[in-house]
């Protein structure tokens, strides 16, 4: 199973310049993806959070399971200040929340310096726009698209944006394949077939496939790849569109666990594979 080694040199340069920078902010707000929040909070904001208030926005909630994502948020509240946000309820409605909750938090000094993080294409460019209120910031569905810091003002808070950052190694690929689904890590990284795969079994463990034409089961799929002579290539660019357009209802992929080892041994069988 292939390893995660995406890290170029602006990511790292970035990294270097958070840790230099956190020294005189306040308060650090992070974004964690609504779908998979513990898998989107990297070793790397943990750190950095050490001695500082930490502001938790969990995005996207309107495409993540709502019980499970409150469930997450119940325990990242016990350490620190929470928010949940959909983004495209409008950026006058957002930006209103964020600094009502940020002048929640008790701080020393009359004009807090605030520095956003977070794993690419989570929602922080898009934020960042809001906050603002102008389209400085690229907001693309894919990762790696933010590459310097920035400072802007909002009421009484100067702002920090940072490129979004990943971890350099993560050995657990249960979380490198979440990450590729939502979009944080390049689909150029890990084989399309692999992380097409984790989100198929996914959505089948779920339930999510039985309105769709390509069937609820491994025999119906077959059955319709070879009627719509589709490869799974070609089948799994199609499934994570689909993902991507919000197709699959609800979402919350931080509790699924895929056997590796004993999908290794299917694909053997030449079950699931070209």
């Amino acid at each position: 199973m292939k390893q995660v080694h995406w890290y170029p040199g602006h990511m790292n340069k970035t990294i270097r310049e958070m840790e230099q920078q956190v020294k005189k902010i306040d308060i650090l707000v992070i974004l964690l993806d609504g779908r998979a929040p513990f898998s989107t909070f990297i070793p790397l904001f943990e750190e950095l959070s050490k001695g500082k208030q930490v502001l938790l926005i969990f995005t996207k909630k309107d495409l993540a399971n709502q019980q499970k994502l409150a469930q997450a948020n119940r325990i990242f509240a016990k350490k620190y200040h929470t928010l949940t946000l959909n983004l495209r309820e409008g950026n006058k409605k957002s930006v209103r929340v964020i600094i009502d909750k940020l002048k929640t938090i008790e701080l020393k000094t009359l004009l807090p310096k605030v520095m956003i993080l977070g794993v690419p294409n989570v929602g922080k460019s898009t934020l960042i726009n809001y906050l603002s209120n102008q389209k400085k910031a690229k907001a693309e569905d894919r990762a790696g698209v933010t590459r310097h810091t920035t400072w802007f003002k909002v009421d009484r808070f100067y702002i920090m944006d940072t490129p979004g950052v990943l971890a350099p190694r993560v050995e657990d690929q249960n979380i490198n394949y979440r990450l590729a689904i939502i979009g944080s890590i390049k689909q150029s990284i890990l084989p399309i077939e692999n992380v097409g795969l984790y989100l198929y079994q996914y959505l089948l463990r779920d339930n999510k496939l039985n309105q769709l034409p390509y069937g609820s089961n491994e025999e119906e799929l077959n059955l319709y790849l070879e009627k719509e002579n589709l490869s799974y290539r070609k089948f799994y660019e199609k499934l994570l569109k689909d993902f991507q357009k919000g197709r699959f209802g609800s979402i919350y992929l931080d509790d699924y666990i895929f056997d590796f080892e004993a999908e290794k041994l299917k694909s053997n069988e030449g079950i699931i594979t070209e």
